[in-house]
């Protein structure tokens, strides 16, 4: 059984060695992405500057080793693109339903609408 302290010792040491070889980080991203979801360091890069290393649904820039996620079909576990975290994150929990994500969408047209006409009424009065 390992101690308290050998466990902290470890992880301030493994932190020191993360912060003094950043190269180690890179090549345990880019072996995850070849392990997890079969695509190359360079297809990875493709894909980032077909993406114009923006997020390929909400078009924000990425931060290349801070949450950025690989979208793809469970099913098939094919690659679709790359994410920024609260996109991979509303795909996540629509559980990839078009039909789910639709509902959402049109919710939100109708709260955006009843705002603009309260809005409008506001001015109105004034």
């Amino acid at each position: 059984m390992v101690s308290n302290k050998r466990k902290r010792y470890m992880s301030e040491y493994m932190k020191k060695y993360r912060n003094e070889h950043p190269e180690h980080r890179d090549y345990k991203k880019f072996y995850m992405l070849k392990y997890k979801f079969g695509i190359t360091k360079e297809e990875f890069f493709k894909l980032l500057n077909k993406q114009k290393n923006r997020c390929a649904i909400c078009g924000n820039e990425l931060d290349l080793f801070r949450k950025t996620h690989i979208d793809h079909c469970h099913e098939t576990k094919m690659v679709r693109g790359i994410l920024c975290l609260h996109c991979n994150t509303l795909i996540g929990h629509s559980k990839e339903n078009i039909k789910t994500l639709e509902s959402a969408i049109k919710y939100l047209e109708k709260h955006i609408k009843d705002k603009q006409l309260k809005e409008e009424l506001c001015v109105e009065k004034n």
